[in-house]
């Protein structure tokens, strides 16, 4: 699918999209939204090819920041490096969290030994 946006909507789209979870790995059948930012002129092409071409698909490669047209012109986009790494090891920001979950647990574990009164149960 192709869109386009105005720049204060397309800022918006592109911060919603790079924290809305993980694209799925190769290949990508999925529907997910990747938000790139094109010039107008690329941008006019591409909804005129979509005019002319019912079906028409386009190939959007993270990792090598391009975007493929049906008749092969590339377009190169640049994409923040963090979400980018985010993105390709499909990290929401709860997995970021979570890649961290020993260092959390034996935190935790220290804080219990350190302030055992915080462990108590106050419900009863």
């Amino acid at each position: 699918m192709v869109s386009s946006w105005t720049p204060a909507a397309a800022t918006t789209l592109r911060a919603s999209a790079t924290t809305s979870g993980p694209i799925p790995s190769p290949p990508m059948t999925a529907t997910r939204w990747l938000a790139v930012v094109l010039d107008e002129t690329c941008v006019d092409r591409l909804f005129q090819a979509v005019a002319l071409q019912p079906g028409y698909e386009l190939l959007i490669d993270l990792g090598d920041q391009i975007v493929r047209a049906a008749d092969g012109t590339v377009l190169r986009f640049e994409v923040d490096a963090f979400r980018k790494q985010c993105l390709l090891n499909g990290w929401d920001d709860i997995g970021l969290t979570l890649r961290h979950a020993d260092q959390i647990r034996e935190f935790e574990a220290l804080r219990l030994r350190r302030f055992p009164w915080l462990s108590r149960d106050f419900s009863a």
